[in-house]
C-alpha cells in the first residue's frame, strides 16, 4: 500500500473562496433590490408630483447592481460545483494509487513547484526508488476530438439531441508543461532524479467519454488501470534512500517511517528530521469511500 504524503489544498481553497463570496453577493443583491424597488416607487411619485427623473435613474442603478450580483454569485455557485468535482476525481484517482501501489511509493498530492518565475500546480506526484511519476486527472466526458500536440482538444456533449461544443485544455501537454517545470526545480536544486526517470501519465476518472485523438495518447489511461502500468517499473531501484529524502526535503516533507525501499522489508525506525513532518493521514483513511461523488463502482468500464 503506497504512502500519501500530502493532500489536495488548491480546489477546495478555490471552492470554499467562492461559495464565500456567493454568500456574501446574495446577502447584498437583497439590500440592492430592496433598495432599488423603493428608490423606483419613490421616483415614479417624484416625476408624478415634480416631473424629476433623478430618483428613477437612482433606482434603476441599484436594480442593475442587484441582477448584476445575482449573476456573479450563480456563476460562483457553478464553477465551485466544478471545482468540487475535480476534487472528487483527484481523490478517487489517490485512493486508487494508494490502494494498488506498493509501500515503496510516496504520493504527493497537489504539489505546486516555481522554478524560473514558471509557476506549475501538480494533480500527483508519485515518489519511488525508479523515479517519478506525474499523473494529471481529468474527469472529461463526452467525446473529445483533437491531436496530441494541440494545445487546445474539442469537447462535443450531447443534451437531448442538442450537441454542445467546448474547447478543453489537453491534459498531454499540460502535463508535459509540468514535467518541464519540475525537470527545471530538480536541476536548480541539484537533486537526483533524471529526465529520463519522470514520467508523464493522465488518469481519467470518468468512464464516460470517447477519446478521439490523432497521435501518441498512450499516456492516457483510466485511473484504475494505472497502477498496473506504473507496477513493472518499480522493480529497478535507480534512486536511494538519501535522495528521495532530499527531493522530500526541498517540500519540507520527511522520508516517514513505513517508506520500504523494497516493498515487505523490515526497515529500522528513521529519526525523524526536526521541524518537517508529513501530513497526518487519519482524516482520510476515517473518509468513508461511498460518499464520494466519483465512485469506483460507478465510473468502472
Amino acid at each position: 500500500m503506497a504512502i500519501v504524503l500530502t493532500e489536495e489544498d488548491t480546489l477546495s481553497a478555490e471552492s470554499e473562496s467562492l461559495r464565500k463570496e456567493s454568500s456574501i453577493l446574495t446577502m447584498i443583491q437583497y439590500g440592492e433590490l430592496a433598495a432599488g424597488v423603493l428608490l423606483v416607487l419613490w421616483g415614479l411619485a417624484y416625476w408624478f408630483l415634480y416631473e424629476g427623473f433623478g430618483w428613477l435613474i437612482f433606482g434603476g442603478i441599484m436594480l442593475f447592481l442587484a441582477v448584476s450580483h445575482y449573476v456573479k454569485s450563480k456563476q460562483n455557485i457553478a464553477d465551485a460545483a466544478r471545482f468540487d468535482y475535480g476534487k472528487s476525481g483527484e481523490e478517487f484517482a489517490t485512493e486508487i494509487l494508494e490502494n494498488d501501489l506498493p509501500d515503496n511509493c510516496l504520493i504527493l498530492n497537489d504539489l505546486q513547484a516555481e522554478p524560473r518565475n514558471r509557476p506549475a500546480q501538480m494533480d500527483h506526484v508519485v515518489v519511488t526508488p525508479a523515479g517519478l511519476f506525474v499523473i494529471e486527472t481529468k474527469a472529461y466526458s463526452g467525446t473529445l476530438q483533437g491531436h496530441a500536440n494541440d494545445e487546445k482538444w474539442t469537447q462535443i456533449k450531447e443534451y437531448n439531441g442538442n450537441r454542445k461544443k467546448n474547447m478543453l485544455t489537453n491534459p498531454i501537454q499540460q502535463n508535459k508543461y509540468h514535467i518541464e517545470v519540475l525537470l527545471n526545480f530538480i536541476r536548480d536544486n541539484d537533486l537526483a532524479f533524471a529526465e529520463e526517470d519522470v514520467h508523464n501519465y493522465v488518469a481519467m476518472v470518468n468512464k464516460y467519454h470517447t477519446l478521439e485523438v490523432d497521435g501518441d495518447t498512450s499516456v492516457i489511461n483510466f485511473a484504475w488501470v494505472l497502477p498496473k502500468k506504473i507496477n513493472p517499473q518499480l522493480q529497478q531501484i535507480k534512486y536511494s534512500e538519501e535522495e528521495i529524502a532530499e527531493f522530500l526535503a526541498e517540500f519540507n516533507l520527511t522520508l516517514p517511517d513505513e517508506f520500504e525501499m523494497k516493498p515487505g522489508k523490515q526497515k529500522k525506525n528513521r529519526k525523524q528530521t526536526p521541524g518537517k513532518s508529513k501530513k497526518k493521514q487519519d482524516s482520510r483513511q476515517s473518509k468513508d469511500s461511498k460518499s464520494k461523488e466519483l465512485d469506483l463502482e460507478d465510473l468502472k468500464m
